[in-house]
């Protein structure tokens, strides 16, 4: 009977030989000819829905902005910024012709011409902006309907996920690239105060600023805002976008309201770099709480550090900042501090930014206003109420909510280093330099906990 079984070591050889790797079956392979295609497919849908956004500026800016955008690691604009002009990319993501791009494309902008794949130029309008996001949107001034892309969901996007890149690097039109997620929750890469990145790997250059970042399912799923280059001026493998939930966040507020909600939970912090005695763990040290503010409220103190939010490591302030204000107001984060050596956990329900309050009420007799925003010689009790430190510059103060420095992302605490690079060391300096200013656009430098930003303001 044994040995009618002779051939079942040979018959389960042919089994193995049909798994190893070089000899499995045709049919089990990948099609390389099928996915190229599926590719193209989604290539040629994109490509109609994505525009060359050109600006007319209405002035040429200072070259500090040049700089700035070289030390943020932005990608820079196709022209030169002295020529007064720009451009970058744009999605088109409604039939009516609506279009979403960064606001540093369409900053100080007076005229924005959109050039289309099949090459029509229309002229277009800005309808609402962002910075602290870097949002913006465009709506065209012709007569749709016109080809578009949906916005997708951004929650469901995994590191790994295949997606396409697509924009107008250095005005090489519909330009396709290709690549993956590399991460997610980006923080901390430049001076930004808002910062929940994609991270992908696929090819972003100058111009691609505003250009959508696509799923497989051809749904917008980022707007492409940045570049991480700190040695060179294009692409390093690593670039950074926008998501889609948090633009659509932008964009209902903006429609809704004129204006975005931003959660506040009434915190002045600073970073600390050892945590009881560990020097592996950071943290933001609570320095002072704002009364009747979420967080007092909810039990945080003076002297916490907090090192978790909602299951988030909190290395820095403005990691903490950027985690609260990319979440949507009344939502219930979960708080994790180390105080007097212990942990404790504290939830913290996010209050809306804007009806807290935007400053001092009772300013101090010799504050200056300008471009919404009240600024006073920085006063020991001044600084002990913001946590500022013992900077040269003037302080913010107060801020207007419907003005230039609010939408810019100004904001209490701040100090007021710099205009157009001189040095602002006291109020009869900022009247001086404002009198022998000519209406248009100035570059202004400010000190926001330990870093230092840049911001482009309107002088009437």
């Amino acid at each position: 009977m044994g040995d009618m079984w002779w051939w079942l070591p040979f018959l389960a050889l042919a089994g193995l030989l049909l798994v190893v790797p070089g000899v499995a079956p045709a049919a089990a392979r990948p099609d390389s000819r099928a996915t190229g295609a599926v590719l193209a497919d989604l290539a040629e849908r994109a490509i109609p829905a994505v525009v060359l956004v050109q600006v007319d500026r209405q002035r040429p800016l200072c070259p500090e902005l040049q700089e700035l955008v070289h030390d943020l690691g932005l990608p820079r604009l196709g022209r030169a910024w002295g020529e007064g002009e720009a451009s970058g990319s744009g999605v088109i993501v409604a039939p009516d012709g609506r279009v979403i791009t960064n606001a540093h494309v369409v900053n100080g902008a007076v005229g924005v011409t959109l050039v289309l794949s099949d090459q029509r130029r229309l002229p277009a309008r800005v309808v609402g902006s962002d910075p602290r996001t870097d949002v913006a949107i465009l709506q065209i001034d012709a007569e749709g309907p016109f080809p578009w892309l949906p916005l997708g969901d951004s929650s469901q996007v995994r590191v790994g996920d295949v997606v396409l890149a697509v924009g107008n690097p250095f005005e090489f039109q519909s330009t396709v690239t290709m690549g993956i997620i590399s991460a997610t929750e980006r923080r901390g890469m430049d001076e930004r105060e808002i910062q929940d990145y994609l991270q992908t790997d696929a090819a972003v250059n100058p111009g691609s600023s505003g250009g959508p970042l696509l799923d497989l399912n051809g749904e917008v799923i980022g707007i492409n805002t940045a570049i991480y280059a700190p040695n060179v001026d294009q692409n390093s493998g690593i670039s950074f976008a926008i998501p889609a939930n948090l633009v659509r966040r932008v964009v209902e507020d903006l429609d809704r309201r004129g204006r975005v909600s931003r959660s506040w939970v009434g915190l002045v912090t600073r970073t600390v770099s050892e945590v009881d005695g560990d020097p592996t763990l950071h943290g933001a040290e609570v320095l002072r709480v704002i009364p009747d503010s979420p967080s007092e409220r909810a039990g945080l103190r003076r002297g916490d550090i907090v090192v978790e939010v909602d299951g988030e490591a909190i290395p820095s302030e403005g990691a903490l900042k950027s985690l609260v204000l990319v979440r949507e107001v009344g939502t219930a984060l979960r708080f994790v501090a180390t105080r007097d050596q212990r942990r404790v956990e504290i939830v913290v329900v996010t209050g809306e930014e804007h009806d807290m309050g935007v400053g001092l009420e009772d300013l101090p007799d010799d504050a200056v206003y300008w471009g919404g925003m009240f600024l006073a010689n920085p006063e020991d009790a001044l600084r002990a109420h913001f946590g500022v430190g013992q900077d040269r510059g003037l302080l913010v103060v107060r801020i207007d909510p419907h003005s230039p420095a609010y939408r810019l992302g100004l904001k209490t605490g701040d100090l007021l280093l710099e205009m157009s690079g001189h040095p602002v060391t006291g109020l009869e300096v900022l009247q001086e330099q404002l009198s022998g200013q000519e209406p248009g656009m100035v570059l202004i430098t400010i000190q926001r906990g330990g870093g230092r930003a840049h911001a482009v303001m309107p002088v009437p």
